[in-house]
């Protein structure tokens, strides 16, 4: 018998984990907080009698899956629009081949899919083994666990196809870091669930190793779910380097959109250098005919003075050059004139850098 639950926050809000945790001998600490915040777990207990014969054999365990939503409304603001999927199922079996399973909050398709598979009359579902609907169960998370994977797979093949321009790199560093945080999510989440397997299947084997009285026929069952569950770890594991070799290539995507950008702004520093080599000549010409220049506008400024006068010649009066005695006065007002301002300089200058280191 299968039972669909709601969540279990819903189940403590009405006040029904009581009820279950004594029917079904779930522990306090499924409900507490820890719990339901894991990302996975497994735990096994068992009910015996006073000969010390089975009576009820109990597991329960819990799968995260993060699914990103491909399609056109898969990215809003940078951001990949994703579903956290929380499996949470409890098994409660009787020697006398009566299985009982809690489904908690599992998301309707989730729930169709897994009856369909139950009724499906090609479904082995061996009730004489406690661990056989696990095998169903774990099938049907690597499924989604599959579609989560190829869903992320596309959104980075799609990063990769659509590389930033080398003449012109304007990559989207927010979505590739957005891409990368639900990879390594999904990573995360793929790791516990394959601890998860490895408890249920140490769990399966010693099940039977402890419980020696039990028919032969169940035993032989045994072991083939015990091979269904390897399978499905080995399925895991390959859906984990998938998971992991995501990674690698959205850090390979990352590494290449900064070298890109570091190539352009290599470029762009290059053509600033020659342009300033180009400006640096021309300063050079224009300091070097200021140069050549400099001396006879100097000499010119100064006999163009009011200091100097040259009156030319006539049939009266030979020309003549004269000089004021005056003349002084030009020396003493340019010398401290120019003492002043270069002492300003001299003084300005080391205030200005104080003040850009200041700022800096």
């Amino acid at each position: 018998m299968i039972v669909f639950l709601p969540s279990e926050k819903t189940l403590i809000h009405f006040k029904l984990d009581k009820q279950l945790s004594d029917r079904f001998m779930i522990p306090n600490s499924f409900w507490d907080s820890v719990s339901q915040e894991a990302s996975g777990f497994f735990r096994c207990q068992e009910s015996r009698n006073v000969d010390d014969t089975l009576e009820v054999h109990t597991t329960i365990f819990r799968v995260l899956i993060k699914q990103p939503n491909v399609g056109p409304s898969s990215c809003k603001n940078n951001g990949i629009l994703y579903t956290w999927h929380n499996f949470t199922f409890l098994t409660s079996w009787l020697p006398s081949n009566k299985l009982i399973v809690l489904c908690f909050d599992l998301p309707s398709p989730f729930q169709n899919t897994l009856t369909a598979s139950l009724i499906n009359p090609s479904t082995r579902l061996e009730m004489r083994d406690p661990y056989s609907i696990h095998v169903l169960l774990l099938w049907e998370i690597t499924k989604l666990f599959d579609f989560a994977l190829w869903a992320l797979r596309d959104l980075v093949r799609d990063l990769e196809k659509n590389r930033t321009s080398k003449e012109d790199p304007q990559p989207d560093y927010n979505r590739m870091h957005e891409l990368a945080r639900h990879a390594i999510h999904t990573s995360e989440m793929l790791e516990t669930t394959l601890e998860t397997l490895m408890a249920i299947i140490r769990e399966h084997e010693l099940f039977f190793n402890n419980n020696t009285t039990l028919p032969k026929s169940i035993r032989t069952i045994s072991k083939q779910t015990m091979r269904d569950l390897q399978f499905q770890n080995t399925i895991l594991k390959s859906l984990h380097l998938r998971s992991k070799a995501l990674e690698d290539r959205l850090r390979n995507e990352i590494n290449l959109a900064f070298n890109i950008v570091a190539q352009y702004d290599s470029r762009i520093s290059v053509r600033l250098s020659k342009a300033m080599q180009m400006d640096s000549f021309s300063m050079r010409t224009i300091a070097v005919l200021g140069l050549l220049f400099l001396p006879g506008t100097f000499i010119c400024a100064i006999f163009s003075t009011s200091f100097f006068n040259f009156s030319p010649g006539n049939s009266i009066e030979p020309q003549r050059w004269m000089v004021s005695d005056k003349f002084w006065i030009y020396w003493v007002v340019t010398i401290p004139l120019t003492l002043v301002i270069m002492l300003l300089w001299f003084i300005y200058q080391p205030l200005y850098r104080n003040q850009k280191w200041d700022r800096r």
